[in-house]
């Protein structure tokens, strides 16, 4: 089933037999969407949806996530069909198990690290650059080496964040000049490069989100991110191992091959940052959706990326009762 976006201030929406009917008053276009084909809907900035539209995609599960016209995460809203007090408070008991969230961080900062440099090596040999020579990589490889050792959450965030700082110097030989990257930066992003990076970030949680609350987990409780007030910690902890292979690979692709444009795909909003407009969205949610629904093979089934997630998601589960231990994603 499709992704419905609503991108559009001048957008209105209504329930009408079983379609959403969608409006647009600039410039008077009619788009009628059967629920049947509905399987998700993005509500991006602020346009005008009746309450019976809300109504029906909760009475049918349907998820509906919201999003700030930056592109910062609002929440989700679905029907609360996945609530499971047995499962969550095995969730909540985990949480205070030390040697539990110690093993599952490790392995997340693990499988993110060998994503990074598995991503940056296919990036650097399809563009001819060495790979024996960059700092970088050789870091990656060095903090990676260390994780086994750490024996704290905080010694493991430590890691993960120098980690970080070496992938994006990496990395950031990989962008055009006329999208440069620096360095990162986020809320706001100072410029078009992180601000497509942060949107795209945006979306993968958004799908991690939904598949975890799908399967009546807390989405605020991790066991490598802090939670704090808004946070998805559990959501942003599982997709770690994802953002070098799923995000940041279609963040270079829309900028290489001149889909997005950072002279035409972003706007400076006020003082507080660069964000993409509007068509720039667009063009995002579209490749974007197009890659949740790309197949791949993985032990001699074919799935979509957006079903690989909802495994992921199975997988901790699993662990989290005690029925497998503990395993999440490697990009072969």
């Amino acid at each position: 089933m499709g992704t419905l976006v609503l991108n559009r201030k001048s957008l209105s929406v209504k329930l009408e037999s079983e379609h959403l009917v969608v409006h647009d008053h600039v410039d008077g276009s009619l788009r009628r969407a059967p629920l049947v084909n509905v399987g998700r809907v993005i509500v991006c900035g602020e346009p005008a949806i009746t309450f019976p539209v809300l109504a029906e995609l909760m009475d049918r599960h349907i998820p509906c996530s919201f999003l700030k016209s930056s592109g910062m995460w609002r929440g989700l809203m679905d029907g609360d069909g996945g609530f499971n007090p047995d499962r969550r408070a095995r969730q909540y008991e985990r949480l205070h198990d030390v040697g539990f969230c110690l093993d599952a961080a490790r392995r997340i900062v693990a499988d993110k690290l060998a994503n990074c440099r598995r991503s940056l090596q296919k990036l650097f040999a399809n563009r001819g650059i060495p790979t024996a020579e960059d700092l970088g990589l050789r870091r990656l490889k060095s903090y990676a080496s260390l994780v086994p050792y750490a024996c704290t959450l905080d010694g493991l965030r430590g890691l993960e964040g120098l980690s970080a700082v070496a992938y994006f110097s990496s990395l950031a030989r990989l962008f055009p000049v006329d999208c440069p990257f620096v360095e990162r930066s986020r809320r706001p992003p100072k410029n078009a490069a992180n601000a497509l990076l942060s949107f795209v970030y945006t979306l993968l949680a958004n799908e991690f989100v939904a598949a975890v609350r799908a399967h009546g987990l807390d989405v605020a409780v991790g066991f490598f991110h802090r939670g704090h007030d808004r946070s998805p910690a559990l959501a942003l902890d599982l997709m770690e191992p994802c953002r070098p292979v799923l995000a940041d690979r279609l963040a270079l692709d829309l900028l290489n091959h001149r889909r997005i444009r950072a002279e035409a795909h972003f706007a400076r909003q006020g003082d507080v940052g660069i964000y993409l407009n509007e068509e720039g969205r667009r063009i995002v949610f579209q490749h974007f959706d197009a890659e949740m629904k790309r197949t791949f093979v993985r032990d001699g089934r074919t799935l979509t990326v957006r079903a690989g997630i909802d495994e992921l998601v199975c997988r901790y589960l699993n662990a989290l009762e005690g029925a497998t231990p503990l395993r999440f994603y490697r990009a072969a």
